[in-house]
């Protein structure tokens, strides 16, 4: 499989680094929502050993409950070549040691805030990774209030409408799990690419 060019757009150099990835059903997928799922996948029906992976695309013709696994990761799954195998597989948060494999996420660490090659005040998307759950929804403070943003299909949060400044920004952010980060003083830190690896935090509080 290519390691870049994911519907994600995760930045390369970290997501693909083990090369331990899978893409997600359509349905499942769940416009983006599925971006970052961490998950344990074992064969139901060619068992080999549990492993771990990380959701970095969608797949437009898998059936509901399927993931279309790295070549890597397959091999690791069943000790065969890719073929089409039962699986069964859950959820699991990305800051944890699981079967063997290291977390994806360092424990305790911030989310990371990407915006999008060619932002300004005027006009730009948000990216939002190393989370330990995929990323449900995400705001913005604007004058004062908080504005809901909305996200693209390509996993980018768009600014509400409005001059919102040069920032930094404040930006609250819930994960699928119901946790919530609000993160001050955001710097803009706009990609080159849009998979590279440029990012800014701000100051987070966790609740």
């Amino acid at each position: 499989m290519p390691t870049n060019g994911g519907n994600c757009l995760f930045p390369k150099d970290e997501y693909y680094n083990d090369m331990m990835f899978a893409a997600v059903n359509q349905e499942q997928y769940m416009n983006d929502l599925g971006c970052g799922l961490c998950a344990v996948a074992v064969s139901t029906s060619n068992p080999f050993k549990p492993i771990r992976i990380r959701v970095i695309d969608r797949c437009p013709e898998c059936e509901h409950g399927s993931l279309d696994f790295s070549d890597k990761a397959f091999k690791a799954l069943t000790n065969m070549n890719p073929a089409r195998v039962k699986i069964a597989w859950a959820l699991i948060p990305c800051d944890v040691a699981v079967a063997g494999y290291p977390a994806l996420v360092s424990p305790g660490s911030n989310i990371k805030f990407q915006f999008k090659s060619g932002s300004s005040q005027w006009w730009f998307q948000v990216q939002i990774f190393n989370t330990r759950y995929p990323v449900a929804s995400v705001e913005m403070k604007v004058d004062g209030n908080w504005a809901s943003m909305s996200r693209e299909t390509h996993n980018y949060w768009v600014k509400p409408n409005g001059n919102v400044g040069g920032g930094p920004y404040t930006f609250r952010v819930t994960l699928a799990d119901n946790s919530v980060i609000v993160a001050e003083n955001v710097d803009m830190a706009v990609s080159g690419d849009d998979e590279d690896d440029t990012f800014s935090t701000g100051v987070q509080t966790v609740s």
